[in-house]
């Protein structure tokens, strides 16, 4: 990959929640694996690899099939994530004729994608340079962290397991962040903001919750503009606001924002009710008392007629 790194060098949180869970949600079992083994059945002396091969290259063509069927996904960017995933494979076990992984799945990736009937977006798979890579990992990695403790506060996983899970993005966070120079990773610490900014008005509450001290982000290196970015952020009205993304049912987990937002409605709501039952009250008692007023009236009629016929009579 080139050595240039830009805004397009790191996917957004956003960007990776989805591409990863697209991944994620692929069943290898309904993807049909034809040109998979004719691809395995060319390769040389990758006995202890075969069956590895055979997942993952089913797993990325079920991948870009998914890619394929949507229409609004952006075609790079879901081959940049491949390209992610696939250099994680680099480093792990070789074959007999000097390949690893990242290898073959590389060969097979690039050779699948230049057909136009399989992959209809361009794109190549291509070798990342160390220390960039490390720095999108673990990147990511903060991304994974920050996604794992979402979903298990929505699914009210034990407290012991969020803490847990806090403990390592604090780490994380603060650990990247110090291995960054500011001129050179500019758009790696964009997103270290963006991070940083969910993290601080996620509304978890875990200092109260968890046994343990928590860690904390370090204060250093932060933008001029963080924090004027970070309010523009909270006051989005996006749809994708990443301050609603995880609503749900665990007590300490709605973001601060929405709880405003909330406590806004939930007095609205309480007082018109209020005052529709003092409005009702009211009518009623008007209703009650004119009622009252006409037979009180008809009584005395009725009384003034007997007294008018009492009268006839003596007479």
């Amino acid at each position: 990959m080139s050595d240039i790194l830009n805004s397009a060098t790191y996917y957004k949180y956003h960007d990776y929640e989805f591409y990863s869970k697209l991944l994620k949600s692929i069943n290898i079992d309904t993807v049909e694996s034809n040109d998979i083994e004719i691809f395995i059945k060319s390769q040389e002396k990758i006995e202890n690899l075969q069956s590895n091969i055979l997942y993952n290259c089913k797993l990325v063509k079920g991948y870009f099939e998914k890619i394929n069927e949507i229409s609004s996904s952006n075609g790079k960017k879901g081959c940049k994530y491949i390209n992610y995933m696939i250099k994680r494979q680099d480093g792990g076990m070789y074959t007999a004729n000097n390949k690893n992984m990242f290898m073959y799945l590389q060969d097979f990736v690039n050779n699948y994608i230049s057909d136009p009937n399989k992959y209809r977006y361009t794109c190549k798979i291509e070798d990342i340079e160390r220390n960039e890579f490390k720095k999108i990992d673990d990147l990511y990695t903060i991304y994974y962290l920050y996604s794992s403790i979402a979903e298990s506060a929505d699914s009210k996983t034990q407290d012991s397991k969020i803490c847990d899970d806090y403990k390592r993005l604090i780490n994380a966070y603060n650990d990247l962040l110090k291995s960054i120079i500011l001129n050179a990773d500019k758009y790696l610490h964009n997103e270290l903001n963006y991070m940083r900014c969910l993290i601080e008005n996620n509304g978890w509450k875990l200092s109260s919750q968890c046994k343990t001290l928590l860690p904390v982000l370090l204060e250093n290196i932060i933008s001029p503009d963080y924090y004027e970015k970070c309010n523009k952020l909270k006051r989005s009205e996006y749809k994708e606001n990443p301050f609603i993304i995880y609503e749900g049912a665990y007590s300490g987990k709605i973001f601060s924002y929405n709880s405003n937002k909330y406590l806004i409605i939930t007095t609205v709501l309480v007082t018109l009710t209020v005052v529709a039952f003092f409005w009702y009250f009211y009518k009623f008692r008007e209703f009650w008392n004119k009622l009252h007023l006409r037979v009180q009236r008809k009584i005395r009629k009725t009384m003034n007629e007997n007294d008018q016929q009492c009268q006839y009579i003596i007479y």
